[in-house]
């Protein structure tokens, strides 16, 4: 059947190169298969000399009807074939300019099968297959030896390569179609394949291989970390040291494999079939800020597998018991921040103040829950093309600090140079979290507040005394404090920070000012807030005082204050302490003098001692270069030429002083202030 069909392809010899299967020129042609009751009379080509030229022509002419339905002719130059179906002239002449385009296109858009069905449909109908011919010239009919096959658009008939072209078929595909037309009709065609199975086809026994030994190295070398893991969404996860591959836990199951005499899977079906079947076994990914306990606990479970019951049970308790208390400080972060955020809606308060407000403290009569931490420093100028030679090199530096109000939600970003900070100790968080109680607090009689358990910012004395200063001078009724378990500190303020520190990367930032565009537009909807604490030149917008020694003359030490997560200040100058939420409370008196003694002033404020001359002249010379023009002189100015004009301003300070008399009072009392030799020297040129 096969040369069958690949004889509607060959040419007869002496017949035009874009003949169909047959035409008038064949011997078995019948008049009467295209116009049974014409008599026409049948046109004869005399054959002509065929020079080289003619070959050259013949020979492209094929080559292009050959690749007729093929989607690499060029659609610019349009179709042309060489029959003479229409009017003696060529078929393709009887189609409109971009008709037969149009066609080819709208035949490429179908999907095979339709097409194939588009095409099969054309052959049922003029596809000449019968076992006599029927010549209408002739009495007697002769037995069909070769079946015709007539192409057709709209009753026009057209020849084979105009229908190749405008259906978008190939030579093969055609025959092809041809073929299964006359075994299966009018059906969709399915490959010879569908429904089989080839040989390399894995079977059962080989996929629970495959998944047996992943288990089996999985128990033997996963570390079995309690709760939900940072960077994981499952909480059944078996992880494997980051130090070990899926490669290479392939390449022992080959091993395994060849020593066993069995078929070893190939390393693509190895990561398909463990990532289908074995999901929650990976290899761990570097990670920080991991619970220290929880490592611990794990890494005794995995000794503890080999001995006896009851050091198995023991190490079992120990490790669920701090899995415990953590799921339980979550689970009480999570109910005070939906609790504010369904009071913060009953109210209609739907953003926080704004610096300058005239709100009085403690008048709305509501609880309001804060969080607040410290984000990884910054370093300014950045580019996100980052130019080589500054990454071993030390830029400005940038302090973040952010408070949360996981109702709104909203967060005060502050943005800390290193020219105007005091350091990162107590005095800094409170002074920071004074000043947005003042400027962006809602004002609320009850607060409650978060954070982590680093001892040196937020876990002190120092933080313990402030919020009992707030309480006990009317500024709040009541504040709690809470402390997020140790190793399992992930919480609102670093899901804020994430925003801002993903749209830093992609940004440029030569100055603060930069930054504080950064922030705003990390969130269009106004969630993110900058703030600065000082400027480049040092100069001071957030003051920062000195708590710490301040408080001492007011108020004791709390003791013990390392295992405590929840402390409540009261207005009587007590707390009342909780190890755990659901723990008994311990109440202490921290409140040394009577509650009307304490001043509601605040201490004196800290100076900050900017930049050293030697971190601005490195800054000048490795760090200024990296910057834009238009902030090379506010970031990184001069050191040389910024000392002598600051030693001229402190030089005509003291000259003005000197000029200015003495108030009457003062006169003649105590000796008179020495000049400097240099400021003499210009008096006297004066």
């Amino acid at each position: 059947m096969t040369g069958f069909i690949a004889d509607y392809f060959l040419e007869d010899d002496g017949e035009d190169e874009q003949d169909t299967f047959l035409d008038e020129t064949d011997e078995e042609f019948d008049g009467s298969d295209q116009h049974d009751d014409e008599d026409e009379p049948v046109l004869v080509i005399e054959p002509q000399a065929i020079s080289l030229a003619n070959l050259k022509r013949e020979h492209q002419q094929e080559e292009f009807a050959s690749n007729a339905g093929s989607p690499d002719v060029k659609l610019k130059i349009g179709f042309s074939c060489n029959c003479k179906y229409f009017n003696a002239e060529k078929c393709s002449s009887f189609f409109k300019e971009g008709e037969l385009l149009s066609l080819r296109m709208s035949h490429l858009e179908m999907d095979n099968t339709v097409l194939d069905m588009v095409v099969l449909a054309q052959i049922r109908s003029h596809l000449h297959c019968g076992e006599e011919t029927a010549k209408s010239k002739k009495g007697s009919q002769t037995v069909r030896k070769r079946r015709r096959l007539d192409y057709y658009y709209e009753g026009q008939k057209i020849c084979r390569d105009t229908f190749m072209y405008m259906h978008a078929v190939f030579k093969d595909r055609l025959a092809a179609l041809v073929q299964h037309y006359l075994e299966n009709g009018v059906t969709p065609r399915m490959h010879g394949n569908k429904g089989k199975l080839p040989k390399h086809a894995l079977d059962v026994n080989d996929i629970e291989r495959v998944v047996t030994f992943i288990h089996n190295y999985a128990e033997e070398n996963a570390v079995l970390l309690p709760g939900r893991i940072p960077g994981y969404k499952r909480d059944d996860l078996k992880l494997l040291p980051s130090s070990v591959s899926k490669v290479a836990v392939h390449k022992l199951y080959s091993d395994s494999c060849e020593v066993s005499g069995h078929r070893a899977v190939s390393e693509r079906t190895f990561y398909r079939l463990w990532q289908q079947y074995v999901p929650n076994v990976l290899p761990m990914k570097p990670m920080s800020d991991l619970c220290w306990t929880c490592q611990k606990n794990s890494a005794l479970l995995v000794k503890a597998s080999k001995k006896d019951l009851e050091e198995k049970t023991e190490a079992l308790v120990k490790a669920e018991e701090h899995l415990w208390q953590a799921t339980t400080e979550r689970s009480f972060y999570n109910s005070k921040v939906q609790e504010c955020r369904r009071v913060l809606a009953e109210k209609g308060v739907s953003k926080l103040l704004e610096p300058g407000n005239s709100v009085a403290n403690s008048s709305n009569d509501f609880e309001v829950h804060y969080s607040f931490d410290f984000a990884q420093q910054l370093h300014y100028p950045h580019n996100p093309m980052q130019p080589g030679p500054i990454f071993f090199k030390t830029p400005r530096k940038c302090a973040v600090f952010g408070v949360v109000t996981e109702g709104l939600p909203q967060m005060v970003i502050f943005l800390l140079d290193e020219a105007s900070i005091t350091g990162k100790g107590a005095n800094c968080v409170i002074s920071l979290l004074d000043y947005f109680f003042e400027n962006y607090g809602l004002k609320e009689t009850h607060l409650h507040l978060h954070a982590d358990n680093c001892s040196g910012e937020n876990k002190n004395n120092a933080l313990v005394q402030y919020l009992l200063w707030r309480v006990v001078t009317g500024k709040h009724q009541r504040i709690t404090l809470s402390f997020m378990v140790a190793g399992h500190t992930k919480f609102a303020p670093d899901s804020m920070f994430v925003l801002f520190k993903r749209k830093y990367r992609n940004s440029k930032v030569d100055c603060l000012a930069d930054i504080e565009n950064v922030v705003r537009q990390a969130s269009p909807s106004g969630v993110l807030i900058p703030q600065l604490c000082g400027d480049e030149m040092g100069n001071v917008i957030v003051p920062m005082y000195g708590w710490n020694s301040y408080l001492l003359q007011f108020f004791k030490k709390l003791p013990s204050i390392k295992p405590l997560h929840h402390i409540e200040c009261r207005r009587d100058g007590s707390v009342m302490c909780k190890i755990l939420s659901q723990s008994e409370p311990v109440t202490y008196k921290l409140l040394k003098c009577d509650p009307d003694d304490v001043p509601c002033e605040k201490p004196a404020t800290l100076v900050p001692e900017g930049l050293s001359n030697e971190r601005k002249m490195y800054l000048f010379n490795e760090i200024r270069e990296f910057v834009a023009e238009r902030c090379k002189d506010l970031v990184f100015p001069n050191p040389t030429i910024q000392n002598k004009v600051q030693s001229d301003e402190n030089n005509n300070a003291v000259y003005a002083e000197v000029l200015t008399p003495a108030p009457p009072h003062t006169r003649g009392l105590g000796s008179p202030k020495k000049i400097p030799h240099g400021l003499v020297k210009k008096m006297k040129l004066a």
